[in-house]
């Protein structure tokens, strides 16, 4: 496992607000950067980390 500590604090933030939008806001980044930051840490991972859900995005 290569994941970036950074990757995984943008995890954490989506995790807890459920929205990429939100979770760009809280650390000060753009909702892109977030989304580019997920896909980089499920390359590094090999696998899913968030699925969608009705309320927004959850841990797999």
């Amino acid at each position: 496992m290569n994941a970036n500590p950074d990757d995984l604090l943008v995890l954490l933030a989506v995790s807890r607000s459920a929205k990429f939008t939100t979770a760009a806001q809280t650390l000060g980044l753009n909702h892109t950067t977030v989304s580019r930051r997920i896909a980089a840490l499920e390359k590094a991972l090999g696998g899913r980390v968030l699925s969608r859900a009705s309320g927004g995005w959850e841990l797999t």
